[in-house]
């Protein structure tokens, strides 16, 4: 537990509730105009994750804990995030800006 808040606890620490709690496997979070988005892993389809974010614009995703870019596409309301899963981790965190 203590290495995935070292990862991801920029997501929970001084962070409010985002306009709706979540949809499934998917919770939200936000600190000021960033939205960070908690995703079971179990969720991917290949490595995708679609999220709803309706008027949400959007000019950056980073995973927390990965270096490499990630490959994000925004359709109308959603926004298909292809993601690097960390081995050990059952959630992964995305920075939405």
């Amino acid at each position: 537990m203590g290495d995935w808040i070292h990862v991801n606890g920029e997501g929970i620490y001084e962070s409010r509730p985002y306009d709706y709690y979540g949809e499934d496997a998917i919770r939200y979070t936000r600190n000021g105009k960033t939205i960070y988005a908690f995703v079971n892993t179990e969720m991917l389809n290949k490595n995708v994750i679609t999220l709803n974010l309706s008027s949400t614009k959007i000019t950056e995703i980073k995973q927390l804990g990965v270096n490499e870019k990630i490959d994000w596409e925004l359709i109308g309301n959603k926004v298909n995030i292809t993601a690097h899963p960390p081995s050990s981790f059952p959630v992964i965190t995305f920075k939405i800006n």
